[in-house]
């Protein structure tokens, strides 16, 4: 009797082992399943509709297949959101003797962070651009002759619902640009549109113009206070820039950090 409950126990323990040890392989092999299924499911995402179906109706079991279908259709989605964040659009407004830093940072920051940038100026044609800098000794900025760049549209060509945001660039462009009326109903229109406004430097001069500074706290280059001043518009040295409700404006290039800090704080809340 002893002996035969010895066995027992011994065939019992053993039968345990067993059953142990394959439901540790059957872990293994999901993990595996696992593993191989979100692999496979990447490489769905990247193929076209027709691949994916073969991919479903392959050999696999059933579950398998609907699972890489379900991991293709979530990689779709999310390629869709990716194309719909490429697919904002940003207006730059410059001409001849605008910034060519903050014109080619502009394009070059917008475009880095899945955004077109669009340049509209007076004429569709190679802009002549100029470099503001600050040297000991001067009173003021010194101008030199910058990079140039393409405009990719006249002011004319402007469609306001096209744009997410419009960037008012600065230079000496800004000075003769407020005088565009065409120009200047754009800006109007992104403003009764509750579309986001940006402005560094000069750029403030064509929110000037457009009467659209009376009661805003601002910043700008600061020998342009005066004329922000003179509107209405409260002038802020403190900061490199200012959010006031959906504009946000900044001194000069030197604010970029903070600048676009804001701008993308607004574009991507």
């Amino acid at each position: 009797m002893a002996k035969s409950k010895h066995l027992e126990v011994f065939s019992s323990g053993r039968k345990l082992a067993v059953d142990r040890d394959k439901h540790t392989d059957e872990q293994s092999e999901q993990k595996n399943t696992d593993k191989s299924l979100k692999s496979t499911a990447r490489m769905a995402g990247r193929l076209d509709q027709p691949s994916v179906d073969s991919l479903a109706s392959d050999s696999w079991c059933t579950a398998r297949s609907a699972a890489i279908v379900r991991y293709a259709n979530i990689a779709e989605v999310e390629a869709v959101k990716r194309t719909s964040t490429m697919s904002k659009q940003i207006l730059l407004i410059t001409g001849d003797a605008g910034e060519s830093y903050e014109t080619l940072y502009a394009v070059h920051r917008f475009a880095e962070a899945n955004y077109t940038p669009k340049v509209a100026a007076p004429s569709k044609r190679r802009l002549h651009l100029v470099m503001h800098d600050f040297e000991e000794g001067w009173d003021t900025y010194i101008e030199r002759k910058g990079y140039g760049i393409e405009s990719d549209m006249t002011f004319d060509e402007v469609n306001v619902d096209d744009f997410d945001a419009i960037l008012l660039l600065g230079g000496r462009a800004p000075e003769y640009l407020r005088h565009d009326e065409k120009l200047i109903s754009i800006v109007r229109e992104f403003d009764a549109k509750q579309k986001w406004i940006f402005s560094i430097c000069h750029g403030i001069q064509i929110l000037i113009a457009a009467g659209m500074v009376k009661g805003r706290t601002m910043t700008c280059y600061e020998n342009v206070r005066f004329e922000l001043e003179c509107e209405g518009g409260k002038f802020v040295s403190a900061k490199e820039a200012v959010r006031d409700d959906r504009i946000v404006t900044a001194q000069t290039w030197q604010s970029h950090p903070e600048f676009y800090r804001e701008v993308f704080a607004c574009l991507e809340p």
